[in-house]
């Protein structure tokens, strides 16, 4: 706060001569182009003396609820204002003046003790506060202390003073307001250099690209010959990047003698400024003296600038800029501690981000993932990834194993009706496909139920009837012995009466087998059954086939190197079904007909006694039959065929598509190679 010890009021008889004055004589001194302290110093002096004000001040409301006095005049002297309207006082109404952003006049010995909020003053001065606005904001307030008008005229000087001290604070706040523009004209390309490194320090996460960015962008910034930066992520970890590359032989001692200056900065937490001249003289600090020294004897540098990089009291890194010339480096003295406090944030961010556990290769992946092809090591990289994630796709990932195998849906009940003696079929009495019955019996009569063939029975009723007529001789003959008593004449005839009996029941049988009956209610499947007519067969020669479409299975030929995994699956499905309390458990299957492509079939194979050897093989190689009793519901209507053929599907359970693939080559090496 800037105090004056002396305070000339100008006592000219004419207000009005008086106040134009004053403001002539300030923009007079604005030509001189005076610091900001001394312009508000002065223009404060110009309008008290004007007003013929016993004190005046300059408060700075850059918080409004918290004003602070940075300039005032003869507050010292008035006894009266300062014992009894404390600075407290006056801070009270320059907040009120600036929140309402208008002039403010308090009246001598003015105290309301009913509010603790309003402005007081016990002095017999009256405070006048005018706020002062930089770019629209209220900046300042000015408060004057003036001598208290008469009342017959006290509306038209307070009028006359406001409208005065407002011309001031306008003057002095477009000199200001140009002032500020004209330095920023002035200082345009160091500023869009800073908003440039701001921008661009930014761009990475890591560390080690931080570093690399750090470098270049302070040294194409500040445009130092050589820039390196080191940071500290770590208690006992460095990270290095510098922007030009040394040659080889002489890259050793830089970084050594380097050294002795990146732990001076850390461990004092200084900027340095030093040239080849200024080396001599530090004897003041002989740790700073030392590694100048070894620092110019190894460099061909005349000045280089160190800062460190510091958050709160911790250091996060240094950046040290070397220069051919000293003037260049005192030039961007400050403009290098710009540059660190910008890049605090960067490194800070850096520094949590990579504290975060597999965020690199995180981060890496989705780099490669955005641009798969940037450079040639992206694309090997990104070959290599896509190489790995299909080879733990196709080894790990599980997928659904189903074999697939011909099929087969057929009637349950499906009979070949064998000849049932050899003979001559005299009669055929029924056509393929017609329906036929079972034998009628007096508990199951049936009008509908008809033979299906008749043998010739032409030499069985001869022999029924020579039978007869020789159990006729024997019954007389028996009749004899017994009138005469011969007891072993009446045991012969009644053994030879008890044969032809017997003979006699194996021809009936044999007339009885000449009817052939179907065994089931079905349809004929045989065709061309007219031709047997007048045919002689065999006996236990097929005849023809009979089928019942009221029932149907599904019959898959499960190949001979898949039945243990087949038996497997079922047996595990029971498992545990069994252990769910669900009952017999059981694997899916899926199956399409070739009459019928487009649609899907499926049904549940349960218990391993389902799945049976085959009676004969199959494309010359043993099979084995997965039996499945189907729901006629799930059929196609006119499904009434017999031995509709198509392609199955067993799924068996979950594996890797490897061991799907190859699981043949893998068998044919166990049983020939490894063997």
């Amino acid at each position: 706060m800037t105090t004056a010890t002396t305070f000339l009021p100008q006592h000219t008889p004419d207000l009005a001569s008086a106040l134009n004055a004053a403001h002539a004589q300030f923009m007079q001194f604005l030509g001189t182009k005076p610091d900001t302290d001394k312009l508000l110093a002065e223009m404060v002096r110009l309008a008290g003396g004007a007003l013929r004000a016993s004190a005046a001040g300059m408060f700075i409301t850059e918080n409004i609820d918290k004003p602070e006095l940075i300039l005032e005049h003869n507050l010292g002297p008035i006894g009266l204002l300062m014992e009894n309207n404390p600075i407290h006082g006056l801070n009270m109404a320059a907040r009120r003046c600036a929140r309402e952003a208008k002039p403010l006049i308090v009246p001598p010995f003015f105290v309301d003790t009913d509010n603790n909020d309003t402005p007081v003053n016990p002095s017999p001065y009256e405070l006048l506060f005018v706020p002062m606005k930089l770019y629209t904001k209220i900046a300042m307030v000015l408060v004057m202390a003036v001598p208290a008008p008469p009342e017959s005229n006290d509306a038209t000087l307070h009028r006359t003073y406001l409208n005065f001290l407002a011309k001031m604070l306008a003057t002095a706040e477009a000199n200001l307001t140009e002032r500020h523009l004209t330095l920023i004209e002035k200082d345009r390309g160091t500023h869009a250099k800073l908003v440039n490194f701001a921008q661009q320090v930014h761009k990475h996460l890591f560390m080690n690209q931080v570093a690399i960015d750090i470098a270049n962008l302070t040294r194409d910034t500040i445009g130092a010959d050589r820039v390196t930066v080191e940071l500290y992520p770590k208690l006992r970890k460095k990270i290095m990047a510098v922007s030009n590359v040394d040659v080889p032989n002489k890259r050793a001692a830089v970084i050594q003698t380097n050294r002795l200056i990146f732990d001076y900065v850390r461990d004092r937490q200084v900027p340095v400024c030093i040239d080849r001249s200024a080396a001599k003289d530090l004897a003041s600090d002989v740790m700073l003296q030392d590694a100048a020294t070894a620092y110019f004897a190894a460099s061909e540098f005349d000045a280089f600038l160190a800062a460190p990089i510091k958050q709160e009291d911790s250091v996060l890194g240094v950046v040290l800029s070397e220069f051919s010339t000293s003037e260049k480096a005192q030039a961007q003295s400050m403009t290098l501690s710009d540059l660190t406090r910008v890049a605090t944030t960067s490194v800070t961010n850096a520094i949590e981000y990579e504290s975060i556990p597999l965020r690199k290769p995180l981060f890496w992946i989705s780099q490669l993932w955005r641009k798969p092809t940037a450079s040639k090591k992206a694309l090997v990289a990104s070959i290599a990834g896509v190489l790995l994630v299909a080879f733990i796709i196709l080894c790990v990932v599980p997928f659904n194993f189903a074999i697939k195998a011909d099929c087969q849906v057929r009637p349950r009940a499906q009979l070949v009706v064998d000849s049932p003696m050899e003979g001559r079929i005299i009669d055929v009495l029924v056509r393929p496909g017609e329906t036929v019955y079972p034998k009628p019996t007096a508990e199951r009569p049936n009008p509908n139920a008809r033979p299906l063939m008749v043998f010739d029975t032409t030499e069985l009723i001869a022999q029924r009837a020579s039978l007869t007529a020789k159990m006729g001789e024997l019954h007389v003959q028996l009749k004899d012995a017994e009138k005469r008593g011969d007891m072993s004449k009446i045991s012969a005839a009644q053994a030879q009466i008890k044969q032809a009996q017997g003979d006699m029941q194996l021809v009936e049988l044999q007339i009885e087998k000449a009817t052939v009956w179907s065994p089931i209610e079905g349809k004929v499947l045989t065709d061309n059954l007219a031709q047997r007519k007048w045919a002689t067969v065999r006996k236990s020669e097929p005849l023809l086939e009979v089928a019942s479409f009221q029932d149907f299975e599904l019959v898959v030929d499960v190949p001979e190197s898949e039945v243990a995994t087949v038996r497997n699956a079922l047996a595990n499905a029971a498992q545990r079904a069994a252990q769910d309390g669900q009952g017999k458990g059981g694997i899916d299957i899926e199956y399409i007909l070739y009459p019928w492509p487009n649609d899907r079939y499926s049904v549940t194979a349960k218990g391993v006694a389902t799945l049976l050897p085959a009676s004969m093989q199959s494309k010359n190689a043993n099979v084995f039959r997965l039996q499945v009793q189907l729901d006629p519901k799930s059929l196609p209507p006119d499904i009434a065929l017999s031995g509709v053929t198509g392609r199955a599907k067993i799924n068996v359970g979950d594996k890797p598509l490897f061991t799907q693939w190859f699981r043949g080559a893998n068998r044919l090496l166990k049983m020939t190679a490894f063997f």
